[in-house]
């Protein structure tokens, strides 16, 4: 007989884990964008802090922002996929 219930606690592991990650990764591109606002308004306008702040766009646009709306769910839903799974064996045997 399978593990069921060890293997739908990995899921919620993971699912708790990847709830952490999606704080710190926010977390972080929170403060490269404080320290990146930071400079600009020190006065940092070379062609390098423009490229670095393009990039802390592209950044943004491409990786955070998709990351926040896609992944802030998942976590939830992999709860919600170890308890179905616990459920339908429990109903099976």
């Amino acid at each position: 007989m399978p593990d069921i219930q060890n293997n739908t606690e990995g899921l919620r592991t993971f699912s708790n884990d990847l709830r952490a990650r999606h704080l710190e990764i926010v977390q972080n591109y929170q403060n490269l964008n404080s320290e990146l606002q930071m400079l600009l308004d020190n006065g940092w306008r070379d062609a390098q802090a423009e490229k670095f702040s393009n990039l802390m766009g592209i950044f943004f646009e491409q990786f955070v922002q998709r990351f926040i709306q896609e992944s802030e769910t998942i976590p939830d839903q992999l709860n919600n996929l170890a308890t179905e799974i616990e459920e339908s064996y429990n109903q099976t045997f």
